[in-house]
């Protein structure tokens, strides 16, 4: 599969990216003024991947090259692995408190899914295929973005409701669940909302 998608909108680029940038100076005023609670540090850390993947979505060109269905599938593996790293460290940090080793295997984690994110998404073009305008696109490119939207936000669904009803199950059951920030875990729902269509196509398409 060839992926020929036109530059992203840089007015939208530039409003994304203005929003994402004063959202991580509004964390940061919060944090310095009240405190770095867990959900405004939570809040920074989602601020700062937004404006980072904001960035690289409209004003980073990447050459765009074949990447073997294999690697692909391994930095797939790679990128949702490490992001559930990067919650672990948080939730691990919040619990036993932010020592070295979990804050540089947190950092690791963070660019494991930057690195990946750029083979995976940026590289292949599958992140523009995704978010880009129908207008922008052929017939065959049109059936392919639309498969793959429908088969992961059906996965997306599935995967919220079951969050849902286990935070439900541990709000009940589990003592001290109620205190703990589920801001990470949003984001981090964010980012997989947003990679979950380009991610299916770098698992099935034979050629990109």
């Amino acid at each position: 599969m060839t992926v020929r998608v036109s530059k992203p909108n840089k007015k939208a680029g530039i409003l994304a990216l203005s929003i994402t940038i004063v959202l991580v100076a509004f964390f940061i005023y919060l944090g310095e003024t009240y405190g770095w609670s867990e959900y405004i540090a939570s809040g920074e850390i989602a601020a700062v991947l937004a404006a980072i993947i904001s960035f690289m979505h409209f004003f980073v060109k990447i050459q765009r090259r074949e990447v073997l269905k294999g690697s692909r599938r391994a930095g797939v593996v790679l990128n949702y692995f490490s992001l559930l790293v990067l919650l672990f460290c948080f939730y691990l940090g919040k619990s036993n408190g932010f020592n070295l080793p979990v804050v540089l295997i947190g950092l690791g984690a963070l660019g494991a899914i930057i690195a990946s994110f750029i083979v995976v998404h940026m590289r292949t073009r599958l992140w523009h295929l995704t978010h880009a305008h129908s207008d922008m696109l052929d017939e065959r490119e049109i059936q392919i973005a639309h498969h793959s939207l429908r088969f992961s936000y059906g996965l997306f669904t599935v995967i919220c409701l079951a969050l849902l009803i286990v935070n439900e199950f541990l709000r009940e059951y589990g003592a001290g669940y109620g205190r703990t920030p589920l801001m990470p875990i949003i984001g981090a729902l964010i980012y997989l909302a947003h990679t979950l269509p380009s991610s299916v196509l770098a698992w099935t398409e034979t050629e990109v």
